[in-house]
C-alpha cells in the first residue's frame, strides 16, 4: 500500500470515528435527561460502550498515522548524503543510507548513473554515460563509487555540470542493460534521486603546432667583372 493511500485510509477512520464518538456521546446525554432513573442506569451503557470503542479506534488510527509519520520506510524519498569526484576527478562517487529502500532488498539491486548535462543532448535518452556496478541494499549506509572510463568528456578549462543519478533495477539484469536513464524504467527500475556538481576540464597538455622557422633567402651572386680586365 502506497503512503498516500495509508495516509488517505488512517485520515478518514480517525475522522469517521470522532465524529461518530461525538454523535453517541450527545445521545448518551439526551438518553440520561429524558428517561426515568431506573431506565437510564441500563440503556445509557449503550452509548458509553460504543463511545469507547469507537474512541480506542480514533487512538489507533492516530497511533497508526504517527507511526508511519516517523518510523516508516516505505517509500520514503532517497537523500544522497555525499557526491562528487575523487582521484583527480578520475572517480565519480556518492553515498547515502539504505534504510528507506529495505522493502526493495531481495528483488532490486542498486546503480549510479552518471552523465554531463549539455544543452544539446536529452537528459533520457542521452547513451554517453557512465555506470557503476551494482550494489545490495541492506538497510545501512553504502557508498557508491565508479572508475571513470574516458566516455564523458570535459572541455579545457571550461565548467560543465555533471549529474550523479541514483536508481534501482530489478537484480535479474545486469548494468549492461541500461544504455540510457529512459532504459532504467523499462526494465521495471526507478530513478531514485539526483545530484548535481560542476567540473572544469584540466589544460590541454597537447603542444600546439608553431609555423616551422623561415628559410632565409640566398645572397645574391656578385656581378660577373668585363672581360679582359
Amino acid at each position: 500500500m502506497s503512503l498516500d493511500v495509508l495516509n488517505l485510509l488512517v485520515g478518514t477512520v480517525g475522522a469517521g470515528a470522532t465524529v461518530i464518538c461525538a454523535v453517541f456521546v450527545v445521545l448518551d446525554r439526551l438518553q440520561r435527561r429524558d428517561d426515568t432513573m431506573s431506565t437510564a442506569a441500563q440503556k445509557a451503557m449503550r452509548p458509553v460502550w460504543f463511545s469507547l470503542v469507537f474512541a480506542i479506534i480514533a487512538c489507533g488510527a492516530t497511533g497508526l498515522d504517527y507511526y508511519d509519520r516517523h518510523f516508516s520506510a516505505t517509500d520514503r524519498p532517497v537523500e544522497i548524503d555525499v557526491w562528487g569526484f575523487a582521484d583527480n576527478s578520475q572517480t565519480y562517487f556518492m553515498s547515502f543510507n539504505t534504510k528507506a529502500l529495505l522493502e526493495y532488498k531481495t528483488s532490486n539491486k542498486l546503480m549510479m548513473v552518471v552523465r554531463t548535462a549539455y544543452p544539446d543532448r536529452d537528459r533520457m535518452t542521452d547513451t554517453n554515460i557512465e555506470k557503476s556496478g551494482l550494489y545490495t541494499i541492506d538497510g545501512n549506509p553504502v557508498a557508491l563509487a565508479h572508475r571513470s572510463s574516458g566516455v564523458l568528456v570535459f572541455p579545457a578549462l571550461q565548467p560543465v555540470l555533471v549529474e550523479f543519478w541514483l536508481v534501482l533495477i530489478p537484480a535479474t539484469y545486469p548494468p549492461d542493460s541500461i544504455k540510457s536513464l529512459s532504459d532504467v524504467e523499462k526494465i521495471g527500475g526507478k530513478l531514485l534521486a539526483i545530484k548535481g556538481a560542476l567540473i572544469t576540464g584540466a589544460p590541454s597538455t597537447t603542444p600546439v603546432p608553431t609555423s616551422p622557422p623561415a628559410t632565409p633567402l640566398p645572397s645574391p651572386a656578385p656581378p660577373a667583372s668585363p672581360a679582359g680586365k
